[in-house]
């Protein structure tokens, strides 16, 4: 199974979608726009997604009528409760951006798993050897709650595979999400007008130079990336 397979064949209906989303990191907001545009396309009506600044959505995002709410921990509890399913769509969670907020984020996974048994999801995450012994406890929250994990490196996984006990049908080695753009807009897209650029697939299986816009909370990485670029 992959990213694409799972939304094919797992019933979403009554999903909370959370992420990195309205952060103004692009790369996030792709994301966040694929997984809605999935959902979109394969019927699912009911969908909320978590979004920090509610007011911005509609400048990054199509709007298919999906209630989105802001980032406050008491919205997040009453979706919980509403939902059946939390998505977790995207993003280096446990690595050198993890904070506390991820970390909360993980332990409400769990209570949601195990006291509300929600069905749990995370696509297309990276777990990193950078994360500290701090991240390492949230990702085994995370993880723990996790009915499957959708790891989008080989360096992910393995971190997975070592922090948790029972892995053996729920984590899987896929790619990120943004890997699958031209794959799931031609799919999608078939009836539109949209045509994706025919060597978008060959950019990332060629490691062609792409250069990316983020932050960076250590200075000393931040200097040393606007170096190399």
């Amino acid at each position: 199974m992959n990213i694409p397979s799972f939304f094919k064949h797992t019933n979403l209906e009554k999903t909370l979608l959370i992420g990195y989303y309205g952060g103004t990191n692009f790369g996030d907001e792709l994301l966040l726009e694929l997984i809605q545009t999935i959902l979109y396309k394969h019927n699912v009506k009911d969908v909320t997604i978590r979004y920090t600044t509610p007011s911005l959505f509609n400048v990054y995002h199509n709007s298919y009528g999906y209630k989105v709410i802001d980032a406050g921990l008491l919205q997040l509890l009453k979706s919980i409760f509403k939902n059946k399913n939390i998505l977790v769509g995207g993003g280096g969670f446990w690595g050198l951006d993890f904070n506390l907020n991820t970390f909360l984020m993980g332990v409400v996974l769990f209570f949601a798993r195990f006291i509300l048994f929600k069905r749990i999801y995370l696509l297309g995450v990276g777990y990193y050897n950078s994360a500290s012994a701090f991240a390492s406890v949230g990702a085994w929250f995370a993880g723990t709650s996790a009915n499957k994990i959708f790891a989008r490196d080989h360096e992910s996984f393995v971190n997975f595979k070592k922090t948790l006990i029972f892995t053996k049908h729920k984590l899987i080695l896929d790619d990120d999400i943004a890997m699958y753009t031209n794959e799931i807009m031609e799919n999608l897209f078939l009836d539109s007008e949209y045509k994706p650029p025919n060597n978008l697939e060959n950019i990332f299986k060629n490691h062609t130079k792409i250069v990316a816009l983020r932050r960076f909370h250590n200075k000393q990485i931040y200097e040393n990336f606007i170096h190399i670029v």
